[in-house]
């Protein structure tokens, strides 16, 4: 619709309310991932949306790259990963990532290799 008031024109779109489109997994984790104690390993999922911040959780307890540098947390547009550094015994266990409301969970298996007896 156009009113025209003197040398003025008004356009006039209606009010729309869109519906947002909900984030969700374009790639899950993968359902375990194994790595050789001392290697590195990378754990990654992909969202339908880009730009969202990703937090990463190790048995239920957030992983804080600042405080343990064995962690590198990464997110480049829809994809967010994690990669375990130097991975040890102790890194073994239940891996989540939460992206919005929406979380992906995967185990790592970690080898420590075959321990032989002389």
């Amino acid at each position: 619709m156009t009113s025209v008031l003197s040398d003025c024109v008004v356009f006039v779109t209606p009010d729309y309310q869109f519906a947002e489109t909900p984030v969700f997994f374009v790639k899950p984790l993968e359902h375990d991932y194994t790595a050789l104690e001392g290697d590195t390993v990378t754990l990654d999922a992909e969202v339908s949306k880009p730009d969202l911040e990703g937090i990463w959780y190790k048995d239920e307890i957030e992983i804080l790259p600042d405080v343990d540098e064995k962690f590198e947390i990464t997110a480049e547009g829809n994809v967010h990963e994690l990669t375990v550094h130097q991975v040890a015994l102790e890194d073994e266990g239940e891996y989540t990532v939460q992206v919005g409301p929406v979380s992906s969970t995967s185990t790592l298996l970690v080898d420590g290799g075959l321990n032989c007896l002389a």
